[in-house]
């Protein structure tokens, strides 16, 4: 108890003159004597939150976690702590705000960590913060992509020389083309001559010899008419007995009329 006071002593000593002449006025006791009644807060709800209004004035706390001070300490619920922190806020905090500790203090209300943890912590909050590269797909290397241009550009050169190796072929060895001959033709033969080369000793015809042969007669022996007079003689009198026949029936239909079919 003799060390709290100590230590509150000394913590007074060290705040800033408005903080000094606030606390001493007590005007700040009778607003938290005002809140403990009205609320019925017992005896050691009352010096709770006497306590955490000094501590926050003295700079042993900062003011912005007043409500959840108050709400551990008193034992109280969330939404009854922050109208108590509100009333505290207005009526206390508000006179002397301007020379209140403007951030928390790390080394009295933060539990200090070894390096090695600080380094993990530094290491993961970067790997959140970073987000990973993406992979990059693996491409030929400068070596590989030059040499495979070389072995490209050897064939290449290889391929024109050997044709360029190639001599043309002379007139000599050229093939010879006919011109006056029409190509996947048949060449024509007149008849004749197909004959002719066939056959050139054999007649035209072959006609009985010997004992078989007919004696050598002339038509007008034989008492025969010749082939041209007989065929002659019978197409006049075909193309008469047609034209008698066509006249025949011309006269016969002549009166009837020219729409109407024929009689059967």
């Amino acid at each position: 108890m003799d060390e709290t006071r100590e230590t509150l002593g000394e913590q007074i000593k060290t705040a800033p003159k408005e903080i000094r002449n606030f606390l001493s006025q007590n005007r700040w006791s009778l607003v938290i004597s005002e809140i403990a009644k009205k609320n019925n807060f017992s005896s050691d709800q009352s010096t709770a939150l006497e306590n955490e209004v000094l501590f926050v004035l003295i700079g042993l706390e900062f003011f912005g976690d007043f409500k959840t001070n108050i709400q551990r300490e008193l034992s109280i619920p969330e939404l009854f702590a922050r109208d108590i922190d509100a009333e505290v806020q207005e009526r206390i905090f508000k006179e002397v705000k301007g020379w209140l500790p403007k951030e928390k203090e790390p080394d009295n209300l933060q539990p200090t960590t070894n390096s090695q943890q600080q380094t993990m912590e530094q290491q993961i909050t970067s790997n959140a913060q970073s987000p990973a590269a993406p992979e990059t797909p693996t491409q030929a290397t400068p070596t590989t992509f030059t040499q495979q241009t070389q072995l490209q550009e050897k064939k290449w050169w290889e391929e024109a020389q050997a044709i360029d190796s190639q001599q043309p072929p002379t007139n000599d060895q050229q093939p010879k083309i006919n011109k006056d001959v029409m190509p996947y033709r048949e060449e024509l033969t007149p008849p004749e001559k197909q004959e002719s080369e066939s056959k050139p000793n054999e007649p035209l015809f072959n006609l009985p010899t010997g004992e078989a042969a007919a004696p050598s007669t002339s038509p007008s022996q034989a008492g025969h008419v010749p082939l041209q007079t007989a065929v002659e003689e019978k197409l006049a009198e075909i193309t008469g007995k047609g034209a008698e026949q066509e006249q025949d029936r011309v006269a016969q239909y002549r009166d009837q009329d020219p729409y109407r079919e024929p009689p059967i």
